[in-house]
């Protein structure tokens, strides 16, 4: 994406976490509409198994320490947007 259009390589980084939170917002509406209960949590936990999976695959692709990952608040913006996207799910069955 960065290669193909005009967009700054030093704001990759951003773009990424950007893709991941509507990834998971994504997966945690789609959890909330097929649980049709207890949105926020179904979609947050949705979301979390999501980020792990990516990030054990970051793991085994790449050797660096992950634990230094966990320390950062970016973490936690992708389990927020899964969570809310789990309530928007769970209000569309209505």
């Amino acid at each position: 994406l960065v290669s193909a259009t005009p967009l700054p390589e030093r704001l990759a980084p951003w773009y990424l976490w950007t893709c991941l939170c509507l990834a998971s917002g994504y997966v945690g509406m789609s959890t909330g509409y097929h649980c049709r209960s207890k949105g926020f949590l179904a979609g947050g936990l949705t979301s979390l198994i999501f980020l792990l999976l990516l990030l054990s695959g970051m793991g085994v692709a790449f050797v660096w320490p992950m634990h230094e990952l966990w320390y950062q608040w970016k973490i936690l913006l992708p389990l927020l947007t899964g969570s809310i996207g789990g309530i928007i799910g769970v209000n569309l069955n209505s």
